[in-house]
Parts: structure tokens; sequence; C-alpha cells
């Protein structure tokens, strides 16, 4: 789970929650509540972070002896490609509106999921998140997940991974080097698909790059098709670290039409600070980044449990 910062608490702007996906809220079900309040989890929440050195494994999680703990438990939803073998527009609501509902109980506001990337080749590591090989089948059934979900009011899926994320050996660095035509009638219609018809409110873009440009960076999809043909109007967020050190440009993600760079590390900011003061990053492209997540926190369903009162304390 990440958050949008909590450093304008203060100003009246609250943070939100982002939970992964996609089957179902991916929580830790064990938690120890900090002399602060906050929350850590007992254990690493991938299994890949427990071969990081035991100093950084006890920063990033609390203490079973010396904290009150705090569970948390979700549904296990089937996975992307059993749904949508069902067909059942119906059962893929009632699953879409199941999530918004332990979305609004866990305070979460992006439902990272679904995943709908294009099955092309069996040995991705990832098939069994993603809907199917057919572009119209996997639009359709994330279509009617996101319409369930979103019939929460303020809660958010995240389409992921926006664009050509069809394999998982060398996610970072391989470019997908693909013809407009399959372009536009295999990788990007079931998205097409599923902001035109399901209307989502966020967009994930993807690690890879698409024609030797990195997907973050690439101002024909990320708003040309995206907002300008397809009529998207919510918040578009980078996968998380996919921006930095030979991988996409913070800054270029920003002024291509990403709204949200997760999950901001400082390398991220000094790229951003860099273009901005040499001109290659507007204002305009900041603050239009700015106005779509404000916006989206403003009329999330965490805003609307919060008082003026609460910004006082």
């Amino acid at each position: 789970m990440g958050n949008t910062t909590s450093k304008l608490y203060k100003k009246g702007l609250i943070n939100v929650a982002l939970c992964d996906g996609p089957a179902g809220l991916r929580l830790s079900r064990e938690s120890g509540v900090l002399k602060d309040g906050n929350t850590k989890p007992y254990e690493m929440p991938l299994s890949f972070l427990n071969s990081l050195p035991g100093f950084i494994k006890k920063f990033l999680t609390a203490n079973p002896k010396k904290t009150k703990p705090v569970y948390q438990f979700a549904t296990a939803f089937p996975i992307g490609t059993a749904l949508a073998q069902t067909w059942n527009r119906e059962l893929l609501l009632f699953i879409g509106r199941a999530i918004g509902v332990e979305m609004q109980e866990y305070g979460v506001t992006y439902w990272l999921g679904p995943a709908m990337n294009i099955q092309r080749n069996p040995l991705c590591g990832r098939n069994f998140e993603y809907f199917s090989e057919d572009p119209l089948l996997s639009g359709k059934t994330a279509a009617h997940i996101t319409t369930g979900v979103q019939e929460t009011e303020g809660a958010y899926v995240t389409i992921k991974h926006f664009l050509c994320n069809n394999q998982e050996d060398n996610r970072n660095h391989v470019s997908s080097n693909i013809h407009e035509r399959p372009l536009r009638e295999i990788y990007l219609k079931g998205f097409e698909i599923t902001v035109r018809e399901g209307k989502a409110k966020s967009v994930m873009t993807s690690y890879n790059k698409v024609n030797g440009v990195y997907t973050p960076n690439l101002y024909d999809c990320c708003t040309n098709v995206l907002r300008n043909e397809w009529g998207f109007q919510g918040v578009v967020m980078t996968d998380w670290m996919s921006t930095g050190k030979n991988r996409a440009s913070a800054a270029k993600s920003l002024s291509a039409g990403n709204d949200l760079i997760m999950a901001g590390m400082r390398g991220d900011k000094k790229d951003i600070l860099k273009a901005y003061k040499s001109g290659t990053l507007s204002k305009e492209d900041i603050e239009r980044c700015c106005a779509n997540v404000i916006r989206s926190i403003v009329y999330s369903n965490v805003a609307r449990e919060v008082t003026p009162e609460m910004f006082e304390k």
C-alpha cells in the first residue's frame, strides 16, 4: 500500500491510500500500531524483500512484542484469467462492487487494478493477472469490474500497465516495437474500452519502452490518445520506481501526461526541479498534474469522512 503525500495535511489537503491488486485488495494481514499511531507490517509485504539485510527489514517492519496488533483481511478473488473465462457480466459487476465495499472499509481510494495486458506469450510471468489474449474480452471484462468498483463513490480503479507490458523479463529496459495498426487494434483496444465504457478514473503506465521510448514519457499515448481521443479525465500514475537512473525520466513523465510519480524518490524530485529550472518542464505542466491529483483527492471516498475540525488538531 502507498499514499499520496501527507505534507499538505495542515493546508487542508488530506492524503489518500493506494492499494495493490488485482485479485482483490493486497493488504498486510497483521500490522503493529506504533507510538505515533502509524502502522508497520509484522512481515515483509513481498517475499523477495526477505533477501534484504536484517537492519533494513527491522526498519520496515514492526516488533510484535512491542506493538499492539491490528488485522486486515480482504477477499481473495479469482485471478483475472479465470474471471474472463466466465463471460459473466453480472458476476464481474458483483465482484467489482465487493472490491469497492472493501476499499471503503479499509480507507483505500485507488485500487491498483484491474491488470489488463495482452497475454501475448505463455511465458509471461504475470499472465495470471491478465484477462485474455483477446482485446475485446479484456476490455469488456475490465470495464464491468471497473463499473462495479466505482459504484462506491470516490473509489477509483487503476487500469494497468499502460502500455505493451507483455513480458516480465527485462521489463525495465525492453522495447516493444509495434506498428500503429496492431498497437491500436490489439494493445490499446482493451484500455480504450475500459476508459470509454467503464469510465476508469485512473491509469498506471508501465516499466517498458514502446518503440524506443519509455511509456511514462510517451506524450502520444499518455495525452494524445488517452486524454484527447478517449476523453480520459482522471489521474495517470507511474508504476512503482519506473523512473530514475537508466529508466524513465520523472520530469518527462509529467510533461507527457503522468500526474503522480510513484513512489516519488529523491532522484525524481531532483529531476523535476532541474527540468523546471532549465525550462524543459513548464509551470503549466506541473499545475495541471497537481490539479488532477487534488481533484481526485477532494472527491475521494476518504474526503467524505473529513471535517474542518480535523485540520485544527
